[in-house]
């Protein structure tokens, strides 16, 4: 982000000559030394309180004429020990800043009320502002768009950030899905312990209003108070136990114990209630926060090794993506057992439909096609016999034709399929225009023909099929054996990607990347690439896998990025297991592990990466120098 500041001892919101309380000349002198940034309050605009409670308000708001928002977090001065913690939250916001997971800390700002009497003022915190509320807003309003993967990912962000705040050596002690912030559909951890330590200052006692969230353990503090050497003291095990809640609810996408009214729950809680498993809930996620919760600090694991595990959790599930996938594309499909196989070949024709006009991976379309085609319990035998017999339509001659180009029932044979795919086309069917196009493109079953490959490309774009807009786009941007047209090219996947398909998601973002026929815009193209990832094109995760990697176009997430190169290895790109092996050879992203690292460089290397082998050379050399 980008905002000046403005740092002066001499400003009208810092009355220097009237400060003796040396706590506040602390938060002077860091301003005045520029060790702490100062925001003229006066220069924020569209000020809006967000939140209220005892101890401050949260504000929203626009510095200067920027278009991003801040957020200004108050504390309400009335005691020297709440000014001692204002200092201490500062501090340990510079500590962490750096970490994709922590709201960010950008500096402080003074709002006078014109008062002589000092405790009147009000220091605010300049904050990163989170556009998605809490976690547990969050939850409440997206908790049906999330797949399990997007539960993995909240899960890895929030172990991630807290593990990070154990290494250096802060404890959170009041983790819970209000105090756990969302920008942009990532964890933000916010208000790291300062909130619950200003209340210890003020009243010495427990936040009951947290304590499904809270140690059980601290409740023993109630039957030991008499005796000071069983007083239990929350410790980096204690903010496990909260991790262990926050996974539930993040499983669940409710908060624990929601409607239950029982005094007595948090004694209940001490003596080991714990929320009951989600429905369809992976066993090892399960295992997991069960771990976490466990009722003596001593079992639970530390959040190293709670991060480790929610990685092999989310390893495993990358492992099954093919099978999730192909499930969403089937899961609206209602067979009847009296349905006529004519009936079959529509729907499995307007299968293949969705399937190339959203530009799913090519490289898995056959398996997407059978698993669908396994739904209605026809035998590939059966369905090939019937189109063999049936070919009074461009449905059927189309179906048949794809059939013998992807060898599904038969041999491949790209001679037939192309003589099927141009009968076809004479009905205008669009999907075997489409592959009239392609196969003269590629010479597929025909000699090459780009001027011919072109029209048909046209014909089908010209009918608002993403697939033709896609592929019209590339013979611009290529201009082979046609006049190359950057403009058109780009107007073209543009339109195609407005239409779904993430092929030209990704080729439209290789153009704003480059500045090919638009002007460069990394942002852009780090949006369009964002796209194309979801829409799970393998190319279009490993490029994203790259941005967040170097900090182009959004800020630097490893964590991110390795589960991205994580994701689109398993899925068998070269690049990224090239890419997944670095970090896993140098620590970033992941902890170091050279034997993984050997491993992905080595599967990279099988899939012609040539730079994979480059590095397995270098490797070995080193090891024959060591020896």
């Amino acid at each position: 982000m980008s905002m000046s500041s403005t740092t002066s001892t001499n400003n009208g919101a810092m009355h220097s000559n009237r400060r003796s309380n040396p706590c506040i000349n602390w938060i002077e002198e860091a301003i005045s030394k520029r060790h702490i940034k100062y925001y003229e309050y006066k220069n924020f605009d569209n000020i809006k309180e967000i939140s209220t409670g005892t101890y401050g308000k949260i504000y929203r708001a626009n510095w200067k004429n920027s278009n991003k928002y801040l957020s200004l977090k108050s504390f309400f001065v009335r005691e020297n020990s709440t000014i001692k913690e204002i200092i201490h939250e500062v501090k340990l916001q510079r500590d962490v800043d750096f970490h994709n997971n922590v709201i960010r800390f950008y500096g402080m700002t003074i709002l006078d009320q014109d008062n002589e009497d000092e405790q009147l003022q009000k220091y605010l915190l300049v904050m990163e502002y989170a556009d998605g509320g809490t976690l547990q807003q969050y939850l409440s309003r997206h908790f049906n768009e999330l797949t399990w993967n997007d539960k993995f990912s909240l899960a890895y962000q929030l172990a991630s950030a807290v593990s990070y705040l154990h290494e250096e050596g802060i404890v959170h002690r009041d983790l819970n899905s209000t105090s756990i912030m969302i920008h942009q559909n990532a964890i933000k951890l916010a208000d790291f312990g300062v909130s619950k330590r200003i209340k210890e200052a003020s009243k010495r006692q427990i936040n009951f209003g947290s304590f499904p969230y809270i140690d059980p353990k601290l409740f023993s503090n109630q039957i030991n108070k008499n005796n000071p050497t069983k007083i239990y003291t929350l410790s980096e095990r204690s903010d496990v136990y909260s991790v262990g809640v926050l996974l539930w609810e993040i499983s669940s996408g409710i908060p624990p114990y929601y409607g239950i009214d029982d005094d007595n729950l948090h004694w209940k809680i001490f003596q080991g209630l714990r929320e009951n498993p989600v429905p369809d809930t992976p066993t090892s996620y399960i295992d997991l926060y069960t771990d976490c919760w466990d009722g003596e600090p001593d079992n639970r694991p530390t959040m190293n090794q709670v991060v480790s595990r929610l990685n092999n959790i989310i390893v495993e599930s990358y492992k099954t993506i093919n099978d999730y996938q192909t499930d969403d594309f089937v899961i609206n499909v209602q067979f009847k057992p009296e349905d006529e196989i004519n009936v079959v070949v529509d729907r499995i024709v307007d299968f293949i439909f969705k399937l190339t006009n959203e530009g799913k991976e090519p490289k898995f379309r056959n398996k997407y096609v059978l698993d669908y085609i396994n739904v209605y319990n026809i035998s590939l035998k059966e369905i090939y016999s019937w189109l063999l017999n049936n070919q009074s339509n461009s449905t059927s001659i189309f179906l048949l034709g794809y059939f013998n180009y992807s060898g599904i029932g038969t041999k491949e044979n790209r001679d037939y399929a192309f003589k099927l795919f141009f009968n076809a086309s004479k009905h205008n069917h669009v999907l075997a225009q489409y592959y009239v196009g392609l196969c003269y493109k590629c010479g597929y079953g025909i000699i090459k023909n780009q001027e011919l490959a072109f029209e048909y490309f046209k014909k089908c774009a010209n009918k608002n099929f993403a697939a033709g807009q896609l592929n019209l786009g590339y013979m611009y941007e290529h201009g082979t054996d046609i006049k190359g047209d950057l403009k058109m090219a780009v107007e073209w996947y543009e339109k195609a990607s407005i239409n779904g398909n993430i092929i030209a998601s990704y080729n439209l973002g290789l153009c704003y990347k480059n500045g090919v026929g638009v002007n460069a815009n990394n942002k852009k193209a780090f949006e369009l690439f964002k796209k194309s990832a979801e829409g799970e094109y393998l190319n279009g995760i490993t490029m994203l896998g790259y941005f967040y990697r170097n900090g182009i176009g959004t800020s630097i997430n490893n964590q991110e990025a390795f589960h991205l190169y994580q994701k689109a290895s398993y899925l068998g790109d070269g690049t990224a297991q090239y890419n997944l092996a670095l970090m896993y050879e140098n620590g970033i992203g992941i902890v170091k592990d050279m034997d993984q690292g050997i491993y992905w460089y080595k599967k990279s290397s099988e899939n012609g990466f040539q730079k994979s082998q480059d590095r397995l050379d270098e490797l070995s050399k080193i090891r024959d120098r060591k020896d």
